[in-house]
């Protein structure tokens, strides 16, 4: 059951603006690349904990297109003000940056990081126990940078090989709606014209397959879940909703970004980012940790005084029980 308001302006540019666009060439740009790596990395992490906590990793696109533009376009604004000369920030160079981050939690998930790839090694082997049923030893793959990179490779271009000939029968011969991609593609072409997004409606999506995942979930991510849903719908939205004409314009649509929806986004965002990003800075601090207690830690052990003092008296006891043995 839903509302709908109507688009007050079309979402998507027709296809005979006047518009020109952008080569490859100003469509792949350093920046976008360095944006890239860095959201790649937190969303790497953000899948993760997802894959190895709860086992279902939900759509990012959305995500990625929101924080490929806030980084790149404040960075541009940034230099702007300093006086130096920026290229403009396309829509083209912003789904480049919003496919490379999904291609990185996307690689991350399908590889088997989280799942396949980590039960295979020689560890878990023995922590099954060498006599269970099934688990043999020829099974066993230990982890190694050649093969997996080799692996990856290949499971990147068979989703890409598969990919070219289902869109032209499920897209350009049936029509059907991607419905993620078009969300996405409507996000970030609002970004970059003055009218905005302006989707509305509330529905309720009673489905089977979310119950699902609620009874697959542990209960910490189901309780995790629940608080949530209570304090964002329960108090927050609640609570920011009644600030409009203070804090944000009021006559805005439900889904401008600066209105409440934004502040909806952005504080889902924020968390999910601020959890891999911690999750991040700790397996750094961890490893780099182990590393200088690999490098400190003498090749050969001291002994203190008191140890040197037992290690005395235990020789000459042995000595004595050896004079004895003789006599």
């Amino acid at each position: 059951m839903g509302s709908e308001d109507e688009i007050s302006e079309p979402l998507l540019v027709p296809s005979s603006s006047e518009v020109e666009i952008p080569t490859w060439k100003e469509q792949i740009t350093i920046r976008g690349l360095l944006a890239s790596a860095l959201l790649g990395t937190l969303f790497c992490v953000i899948t993760h904990k997802l894959n190895l906590t709860v086992g279902v990793i939900p759509s990012l696109n959305v995500a990625a297109g929101l924080l490929g533009f806030f980084l790149v376009k404040s960075w541009t604004t940034f230099l702007s003000k300093f006086g130096f000369s920026v290229n403009p920030f396309t829509r083209q160079e912003n789904t480049v940056i919003q496919t490379c981050v999904v291609a990185c939690y996307g690689l991350a998930f399908s590889g088997g990081f989280g799942s396949y790839m980590i039960a295979m090694d020689e560890k878990t082997y023995k922590l099954i126990g060498t006599g269970y049923p099934g688990n043999r030893i020829e099974d066993v793959k230990n982890p190694g940078l050649g093969w997996m990179i080799g692996f990856m490779f290949v499971v990147s271009f068979l989703g890409l090989f598969s990919l070219v000939p289902l869109r032209k029968v499920m897209v350009m011969d049936y029509k059907l709606t991607y419905p993620s991609g078009t969300a996405t593609a409507m996000l970030i072409n609002s970004f970059h014209t003055n009218s905005g997004a302006e989707l509305a409606g509330f529905y309720f999506d009673f489905s089977p397959t979310y119950i699902g995942c609620g009874l697959i979930c542990p209960h910490i991510v189901n309780c995790s879940v629940l608080l949530g849903a209570i304090v964002s719908w329960g108090f927050l939205w609640p609570f920011i909703a009644k600030r409009a004409g203070d804090w944000y314009p009021a006559d805005l649509g439900s889904s401008d970004f600066k209105g409440l929806y934004g502040y909806k986004v952005f504080i889902a965002i924020a968390l999910i980012l601020g959890d891999g990003l911690y999750n991040l800075i700790k397996i750094i601090s961890i490893t780099l940790r182990e590393l200088c207690n690999k490098n400190t830690k003498p090749s050969l052990p001291v002994f203190s005084e008191s140890q040197e003092l037992v290690v005395g008296v235990r020789k000459k006891e042995a000595a004595n029980l050896l004079v004895k043995a003789i006599a």
